[in-house]
C-alpha cells in the first residue's frame, strides 16, 4: 500500500481514504501529501469541497482507496470551483508523526489524536511538550468550549491516528477567544 501511497502523491490524485473496518461508510477525501514508513500524511477536503486540515495515519490501517470515481471527482470540483487553497509547502521530511507534533507545538495548533486504534479522537487541544528521546507527548487538553481542560500525557507509539487544522479543531479556536 505504501508504493500506491506515494503513486497517488506523486500524481496529485484526490482519493477516498476507508480506514475502519467496522464501518466502510466512513472514509475521508483527500490529497496524499506524505508517506514514512508508517504513517501516511493526507490534505483533507470536507463533502462541501472545503479544505479540512491535515491528518496522519497508520499505513496499516487503510481497508481500501478510491480514484476518480463519481464522488471524489464531485469533491474535486467543488474544491476547485471555490478556489480552495492547498498545503503545498506543508512537508515534515522524514518522519510524518513527529513532524507533525513539532509542526503543531511551534505553530500553537489544536490536535486531535486517536490512540491505540480506539476509532474516536481520544485527546484535543494543544502539544505543550514533545520530549523526542522519551517520545512523549503532553497536550494541553481542551473541553467542547475550548477551554482548558488539564494535561494528557502519551507515548509517541500509542498514537494512530493525528488531525489538526479540521472544522472540528478550527472551531475551537473560535471559542477559546
Amino acid at each position: 500500500m505504501k508504493n500506491y501511497l506515494k503513486e497517488l502523491m506523486n500524481e496529485q490524485k484526490l482519493c477516498c481514504v476507508y480506514l475502519d473496518d467496522r464501518d466502510l461508510n466512513k472514509f475521508a477525501v483527500g490529497y496524499v501529501i506524505g508517506v514514512d514508513d508508517e504513517f501516511f500524511l493526507v490534505e483533507a477536503i470536507d463533502p462541501s469541497g472545503n479544505g479540512d486540515g491535515v491528518f496522519a495515519a497508520v499505513i496499516e490501517h487503510i481497508v481500501k482507496l478510491e480514484v476518480e470515481d463519481s464522488y471524489v471527482k464531485r469533491i474535486k470540483k467543488l474544491f476547485y470551483h471555490k478556489k480552495q487553497s492547498r498545503y503545498e509547502t506543508l512537508s515534515f521530511g522524514g518522519e510524518i508523526l513527529e513532524g507533525m507534533i513539532k509542526h503543531a507545538l511551534k505553530y500553537k495548533k489544536i490536535c486531535s489524536f486517536e490512540l491505540c486504534d480506539s476509532g474516536r479522537l481520544d485527546i484535543v487541544g494543544y502539544v505543550s511538550e514533545f520530549d523526542e528521546e522519551a517520545e512523549i507527548v503532553k497536550v494541553q487538553a481542551l473541553d467542547r468550549d475550548g477551554q482548558d481542560d488539564g494535561v494528557t500525557a502519551t507515548e509517541i507509539r500509542n498514537i494512530t491516528e493525528m488531525q489538526f487544522d479540521s472544522s472540528d479543531e478550527l472551531r475551537l479556536e473560535i471559542l477559546k477567544l
